[in-house]
């Protein structure tokens, strides 16, 4: 009855203050990101809307590039939106930060049940819309598929919640294909249930997951000769993985984890919040493993972090409101929200640098009669520097010809890439 009587007046919280805290969290997520709005594309968005044009002729198009195959809702995504809004940015960083928005509230929604409280879930929420450390999945547009499969994990805990299993491992499914990485639903479906029911119940569910999971790794290993992330070496199973989660482990907690559980210990408050975090910081290491074999890092890239940044922010709340000072807890959280925003705001000015290139050519170009041209030392793919030339009007992808031979258009005006002044400048090839 205790348990009914909780439930009952969480729904009644939910429907108390719902609107308030979805403009809260919205407020947040755009005063955090709203930097964003003005980047243009940025190096592989170039390459995704690229590759729209041979899906339009063959729909199985991705499969012959893997992993890109595994990442077929963004391409969706990308797809509506150029469809609706053609090569207009701001409307791609608006959807994206909608996608965040939606985990937000889904997240605080979730906690709600799994913690039994609605100001750790909203204290959660606010943190998760507003940390630093996963922002390259929302400032970044071809980083799309981490926020997509924050909202197939989200949506697919939800149902599980609720016992929908059929939905849930339908979810679970779309999750696959929109990142490999959705393997870890495995693991972190029955931890929700352990910390929200007390106890694990295997049921259909499981045996449907885990078929939808069996059939993908035979497809993931059918098509694992022609992945190049395994052929180049970029994925590798070893011993390098451990020191690798230890460090991610640690630059999630830092400084805030650390300092939060400072404060607490420093009140004397027992140990209760301690264990409640444990669940949070169980989560993030698991969001992390799928990630921790990539060999061209020594720790996970920011946005990999985007999952796994709901288990520390669900760690953070929960020691934050253990505090037993409301002014020391009021302090925190405000630190906390202007730190983070701000250093979003700092770290704009690197993906503006990163969009620099395909810019100031877009630029060029809008300023030139359509036709052909070589470009010298373009600091990216080839690829993207052609694709870059559909968003001045008349251009077309064959019209460039990155870093040609000599005997290649000789005839084309040329212009050299300076990285130190970052501009272009027209050169003489003879």
């Amino acid at each position: 009855m205790q348990g009914s009587a909780i439930h009952e007046s969480m729904n009644s919280d939910w429907l108390q203050k719902n609107w308030a805290v979805i403009l809260f969290l919205a407020g947040l997520c755009v005063l955090a990101y709203l930097p964003a709005f003005n980047n243009g594309f940025i190096s592989d968005d170039y390459v995704i809307l690229g590759r729209l044009d041979s899906l339009q002729y063959d729909v199985l198009f991705l499969f012959q590039v893997p992993p890109e195959c595994f990442r077929l809702t963004s391409y969706l995504c990308f797809g509506i939106l150029k469809f609706f809004f053609g090569y207009h940015a701001a409307w791609y960083y608006a959807f994206n930060l909608l996608i965040h928005l939606i985990n937000a509230i889904l997240l605080w929604k979730l906690l709600t049940r799994v913690t039994r409280s609605s100001q750790v879930a909203f204290l959660a929420a606010a943190f998760f819309a507003s940390i630093q450390g996963h922002q390259e999945a929302i400032m970044w547009l071809a980083a799309m598929n981490e926020t997509l499969l924050g909202l197939c994990l989200l949506a697919c805990l939800h149902l599980w919640d609720r016992d929908l299993y059929g939905l849930g491992a339908l979810v679970f499914f779309v999750g696959l294909f929109s990142k490999e990485s959705a393997l870890v639903f495995l693991a972190l479906l029955p931890l929700l249930a352990w910390r929200s029911k007390g106890s694990v119940r295997f049921h259909r569910g499981y045996a449907l997951v885990l078929g939808i999971a069996a059939a993908f790794a035979f497809l993931f290993h059918r098509l694992s000769s022609s992945n190049f992330m395994i052929s180049a070496g970029t994925y590798a199973f070893s011993f390098r993985a451990v020191p690798v989660l230890l460090l991610s482990m640690h630059r999630l907690m830092f400084p805030w984890i650390y300092l939060a559980i400072v404060l607490y210990l420093a009140q004397r408050r027992g140990w209760k919040e301690l264990q409640s975090a444990v669940w949070g910081l169980a989560f993030a290491a698991i969001a992390l493993l799928p990630y921790i074999f990539l060999t061209y890092r020594n720790s996970v890239t920011s946005r990999q972090e985007y999952l796994a940044s709901m288990g520390i922010v669900w760690a953070l709340a929960v020691l934050i409101h253990g505090l037993g000072n409301q002014q020391l807890r009021r302090a925190f959280i405000l630190v906390f929200l202007v730190t983070n925003i701000a250093t979003i705001w700092v770290k704009d000015r690197q993906f503006e640098q990163r969009a620099v290139p395909t810019n100031r050519l877009i630029e060029q170009l809008k300023e030139r009669t359509p036709q052909n041209i070589a470009i010298f030392d373009f600091p990216a793919n080839p690829w993207i520097a052609k694709i870059a030339a559909r968003l001045a009007p008349g251009w077309r992808a064959e019209m460039i010809y990155v870093d040609p031979a000599p005997s290649d258009c000789p005839a084309c005006p040329a212009l050299r890439w300076d990285p130190g002044t970052s501009q272009y400048y027209e050169i003489n090839r003879k």
